[in-house]
């Protein structure tokens, strides 16, 4: 990491503004108020900074440049409903993380798996052919 906290390696291809306001986070005092600590992890989608007390979550640019995501007509929609699983491998829903690094956290997969399985030999048991 450089003099501001954020890697040089990530900050070529992130937009000024966001390094800018991570970097900015990362100043003592910027937080507005009492910080024990601070820590940043980064993702591939988000910088998260870990103050002791409060964190605050900052979301990198999305790149829709790749062919499954062309012709982008509407970016929200595109997300929704083109992104490909390959493309998807952290997922929070109401504060709480449910994907981590494409690793289910509230899920059993194994139990999944076996019940997708049990649905298929009984599909298979009714089909004449």
């Amino acid at each position: 990491m450089d003099q501001t906290g954020v890697s040089p390696r990530h900050q070529a291809g992130e937009t000024a503004a966001s390094s800018a306001l991570v970097a900015g986070l990362l100043k003592p005092g910027a937080c507005g108020h009492p910080v024990g600590s601070l820590e940043l992890i980064e993702t591939h989608i988000s910088w998260v900074i870990l103050t002791g007390t409060y964190a605050y979550k900052i979301k990198k640019p999305v790149d829709l440049g790749f062919l499954e995501t062309e012709p982008l007509y509407h970016p929200v929609s595109q997300l929704v409903y083109a992104t490909g699983r390959h493309q998807v491998s952290d997922v929070w829903v109401a504060g709480r993380q449910l994907l981590i690094n494409r690793q289910l956290t509230t899920l059993d997969t194994g139990e999944i798996i076996e019940r997708a399985r049990g649905w298929r030999d009984r599909i298979a048991a009714t089909d004449p052919a």
